[in-house]
């Protein structure tokens, strides 16, 4: 049925706290298993106390037999709690999002989630696009939702909705992208799609950064470098590509603009959002050498004199720090 791959075993006691800070109630045993037929996929995507090579579905049918019936609900609702928490709190500028200029992504993904079609295939470029999708764009029994997670690379959302559109044609396929990773690789697969005049909806979060490298070097403990650019007018270029374009610069412009863009079936359509570069991308729990690495950041950051891009960064994200 199965064999062991790097067979270890962790056990939590009452009084310990896992890495969120949640402390372990009596009888609780923490495991990570992980159960795949590749044994080469075992911790691949985090590390795990112990790995099964096999089946999946004779595997669990296995240890249902031995599996109990738990009563005590306090940790899950404790942590049911803690997700509704940090939900609400990701929801503050989606319902201030029409009254906030520049565009709040989170606002912009939540009204694109709203219109799209209960069928359409979601793509998200890698870096805080991808963010934007997990939290805002809703899944379904037929969406689909989209991103590069294995290789991590730049710029996939536009080509991977235009080959979604050959291969499933009709159906609504829109592509969440990044200014950077689009004026790198898109444009080039926009000319393309107007030959083909296939019906792809790509929304750019026109940001003039590398938005994630940005917190990534920020995260690193150094003044962010090489990551600001100048974008162009995304909906001027694709008009001039035979392309739809639509730029939007005013949030009460959001919701006409994307159902404009949704709505649109001869050939693509590029959506050039201009969003706020200062919108955190705050994780649910915040570990303690992500605290240091951005105080110190912020530390070189005021010493070399950009004391403004702090105090505006905090300015616009004061419900998230």
């Amino acid at each position: 049925m199965f064999t062991r791959a790097n067979p270890s075993t962790l056990t939590q006691w009452p009084g310990q706290r896992d890495q969120y800070g949640t402390e372990f109630l009596p009888g609780d045993r923490v495991k990570k298993v992980q159960i795949d037929k590749n044994p080469k996929h075992i911790g691949r995507r985090t590390t795990v106390d112990l790995g099964l090579v096999g089946d999946i579905k004779a595997t669990v049918n296995a240890l249902l037999e031995r599996v109990r019936e738990k009563n005590d609900r306090r940790f899950l609702e404790n942590h049911l709690a803690e997700t509704n928490s940090f939900h609400g709190l990701l929801q503050h500028y989606v319902d201030k999002g029409p009254q906030i200029k520049p565009i709040r992504p989170e606002f912009l993904a939540k009204t694109l989630s709203d219109l799209a079609s209960d069928d359409a295939l979601f793509f998200a470029d890698t870096g805080t696009a991808v963010i934007w999708l997990a939290r805002h764009i809703s899944g379904g029994r037929d969406r689909r939702l989209f991103g590069s997670f294995s290789w991590a690379s730049m710029a996939n959302a536009s080509p991977n909705a235009f080959g979604a559109q050959l291969a499933y044609p009709g159906r609504q396929t829109i592509a969440l992208c990044g200014d950077g990773g689009y004026s790198m690789l898109a444009l080039g697969d926009l000319l393309t799609q107007v030959e083909r005049r296939t019906p792809v909806v790509q929304v750019i979060l026109n940001n003039a950064s590398f938005d994630f490298v940005k917190i990534e070097q920020q995260e690193a403990g150094i003044v962010p470098f090489g990551v600001d650019f100048k974008s162009p007018n995304f909906a001027n270029v694709a008009e001039a590509m035979g392309a739809k374009g639509i730029r939007i610069e005013e949030p009460g412009d959001v919701r006409d603009a994307l159902a404009e863009a949704l709505a649109h079936k001869d050939g693509p359509v590029v959506v050039d959002a201009v969003v706020d570069p200062f919108a955190l991308a705050l994780p649910s729990h915040v570990p303690f050498h992500t605290v240091k690495g951005f105080t110190l950041s912020m530390a070189k950051q005021v010493l070399n004199g950009k004391m403004d891009s702090i105090i505006r960064t905090m300015e616009r994200n004061i419900r998230l720090v």
